[in-house]
């Protein structure tokens, strides 16, 4: 399952030049989309305060159709494009995500719900993908949920690192199906997401889904090289340990949803796991830097590389892209499309947010392609869908008032977590 090399040689073929990020706005364009936008941030406001009333009605359609607008308008977004994301079954499987994690967990945090919400977007993206039903499956929703929850788990300043050592090799022989016990309440909420995921794909009739599983828990462990000490790290030891998280992240996606892969397909979701970590990891520079993270970027930036680095980025893309057709789906063109407009609005962003390590002559260049001003941006939020974090909340209490989804997800039934279960555990 190592698919390090053709990714690097990929990369390596790909030239920087400057990158063609789409079509340019004039002063003018600008500032009507700058309208919408201030508009977008008053009606978000509007729904928050609608929505804590406690008032009946179809704001949720309301929030969608605005939301919709806005991106058809304002960043120029498809009908077909945007029939994808706002189609019921993406709104049926957030709503249903929201209520099953907040079902299971009633403490759980609204920052961790968005995180894992995201991951179930993506996942969501490639059940279109490979023309599977857009829905939220017991494995979707525990596999969102793992990442919070061993995140938080590694973050947390109050456990030490032996503690962290001995968890990472209890989780490694739970993903392994050992009988392994928690030994707190967090490890408990781990191993039933281990459980939940067994529950739906039979070790013995899918074992490639936990070779997935434990090569993200081999990547994840390796990565903790980055922290501090990565500086001195050369730099291809630094791309290799970035690509291989994200490869690994989203092959794992690939199983969850499909039980088996063939190489292409295992191929791709390598290519485009590793490639969506670069683009997180392009626009987490700045932060990444000040908390002595250092990734390939962060590298490049620190060697005064970062506009080089961002144009060969681009061009990486494009040839993320040409694999799609490689899988024949039906849904092929679309993907391609949506993945294209995501990667242009990711650049251009991850200029704003790092202009410190861009000449304002790039940037300039870059803004060009900017549906807004970047000086606007900066005042407003620093992105293009400002507000998230209120936007999220206001789907939050949607999701949690809206009578339809008041359903009981027969997976988090405690019989289907018993930890002694004859199908799931091996000794």
């Amino acid at each position: 399952m190592d698919y390090s090399e053709s990714f690097i040689s990929l990369w390596q073929q790909s030239a920087p030049g400057f990158p063609n990020l789409g079509k340019k706005y004039s002063y003018f364009e600008k500032k009507k989309k700058e309208t919408m936008l201030n508009r977008m941030i008053l009606a978000l406001k509007d729904w928050e305060r609608i929505s804590q009333s406690g008032m009946e009605g179809d704001n949720d359609e309301m929030l969608f159709d605005g939301l919709r607008d806005f991106f058809r308008v304002a960043l120029d977004y498809s009908d077909e494009q945007l029939n994808v994301i706002f189609s019921d079954d993406m709104v049926e499987s957030t709503y249903q995500f929201i209520r099953v994690a907040r079902q299971y967990d009633s403490q759980i945090s609204f920052h961790d719900v968005f995180q894992a919400c995201r991951n179930v977007w993506i996942l969501n993206g490639l059940q279109y993908l490979f023309n599977k039903p857009v829905a939220l499956t017991p494995s979707i929703f525990a596999y969102s949920m793992l990442y919070p929850y061993t995140d938080n788990y590694i973050d947390d300043p109050e456990i030490s690192s032996i503690e962290k050592y001995h968890f990472s090799l209890r989780f490694g022989d739970r993903l392994r199906g050992k009988a392994v016990e928690p030994v707190n309440g967090q490890e408990r909420k781990i191993f039933d997401m281990v459980q939940i995921i067994e529950n739906e794909w039979d070790r013995d009739c899918y074992p490639k889904v936990y070779e997935s599983l434990l090569y993200i828990h081999d990547t994840q462990t390796i990565s903790s090289q980055l922290i501090s000490s990565a500086k001195e790290l050369k730099e291809k030891d630094a791309f290799k340990i970035c690509i291989d998280k994200g490869g690994a992240s989203v092959i794992a996606d690939g199983y969850l949803i499909l039980g088996d892969l063939d190489s292409k397909q295992e191929g791709f979701l390598y290519a485009y796991g590793a490639y969506l970590q670069m683009l997180d990891d392009l626009q987490d520079v700045s932060e990444d830097v000040e908390g002595n993270l250092y990734t390939w970027h962060g590298l490049q930036a620190a060697k005064g590389n970062l506009e080089h680095a961002l144009n060969q980025t681009w061009s990486a893309g494009q040839k993320v892209l040409e694999m799609v057709d490689k899988l024949k789906s039906e849904q092929a063109n679309v993907f391609k499309s949506l993945m294209s407009k995501s990667i242009d609005l990711f650049l251009i962003e991850s200029v704003i947010a790092n202009n410190q390590f861009f000449s304002r002559t790039f940037s300039k260049k870059v803004e060009q392609y900017s549906p807004f001003r970047f000086s606007f941006i900066k005042k407003r939020s620093g992105s293009f869908l400002p507000l998230q974090d209120k936007f999220f909340e206001n789907i939050d209490r949607f999701a949690m008032s809206n009578k339809k989804y008041n359903t009981e997800f027969s997976f988090l039934k405690k019989e289907s977590l018993k930890r002694e279960s004859q199908q799931a555990l091996r000794v």
